[in-house]
């Protein structure tokens, strides 16, 4: 497993709690704080004590925490672990998201997938969780690369479907989710979004989370290429889709695939 920075920490590590947003915006840019991100990410997590990480950048927005905060309430930590999200500010362009550090690894494809059975039992898990609105789990606007629109909210179960059947453009088809729950669904289940210690994951980045028909979590992977692998691989050991969710998880790609090359008013 990639191994995350071995950290020496000041013998008295500051109390976020204490912390003014100021404070902690200088100890994102200080050499002082080990810095847990790639360089190449455009959003930095910097750790500034022990069990407090800092993750920042210009796509760290308000509904990455407010997701977060609703699967740290619903989901059972026995199955899955979620960091804790203490606060969320804004200063200029930069969005800064404080919480809880996850202590552990992360998983590369093939070691993810040796947990296959495992992380199978956590998506199941999360699709226990049902919602009554579709969109993000805090109510903000959806995010993420399955959605052109960056201010897009769904009142209701009708106004998803209809947003997609405008978007479907193939003469006989439509959608419907009349027999399929809206249920939590991560939309990004992949190793790198993944930490594990000892049997226990730890899974972060719930930015693109959302409720809605759990066959969304299925089709996710189709947005990034270098996913479409890793969840072939998983898929035997998730729930099998029935046929009708088999049918219209084709259409509700094809929508989405058209909301990314075609330009539609509505």
């Amino acid at each position: 497993m990639s191994q995350l920075l071995e950290v020496t920490m000041s013998p008295q590590p500051p109390n976020v709690t204490l912390m003014s947003d100021t404070d902690i915006i200088r100890s994102c840019h200080s050499s002082r704080y080990p810095r847990l991100s790639d360089p190449i990410c455009s959003n930095k997590v910097i750790q500034i004590s022990p069990d407090i990480v800092v993750k920042f950048g210009r796509f760290v927005k308000r509904g990455k925490f407010l997701n977060q905060r609703v699967a740290f309430q619903r989901l059972d930590s026995s199955i899955v672990r979620v960091p804790k999200p203490h606060r969320f500010f804004q200063h200029e362009a930069i969005g800064y998201l404080v919480m809880e550090f996850a202590q552990g690894d992360v998983p590369s494809v093939q070691e993810a997938l040796a947990i296959a059975p495992q992380l199978g039992r956590i998506l199941s898990h999360l699709h226990e969780m049902h919602g009554e609105v579709p969109g993000s789990l805090g109510g903000d606007p959806v995010q993420g690369v399955m959605w052109p629109d960056s201010d897009l909210v769904f009142k209701d179960q009708e106004s998803l479907e209809k947003w997609l059947n405008i978007r479907l453009r193939r003469p006989g088809h439509s959608i419907s989710f009349e027999d399929q729950g809206l249920v939590m669904c991560h939309l990004d289940f992949v190793p790198r979004n993944m930490v594990v210690y000892d049997s226990t994951v730890t899974l972060l980045d719930w930015s693109s989370a959302g409720y809605f028909p759990r066959i969304f979590d299925y089709i996710a992977c189709s947005f990034s290429p270098f996913d479409v692998g890793f969840f072939h691989y998983l898929q035997p050991h998730l729930q099998r889709l029935t046929e009708k969710e088999e049918k219209t998880s084709r259409n509700v790609l094809r929508a989405l695939e058209n909301s990314q090359i075609y330009y539609f008013k509505y």
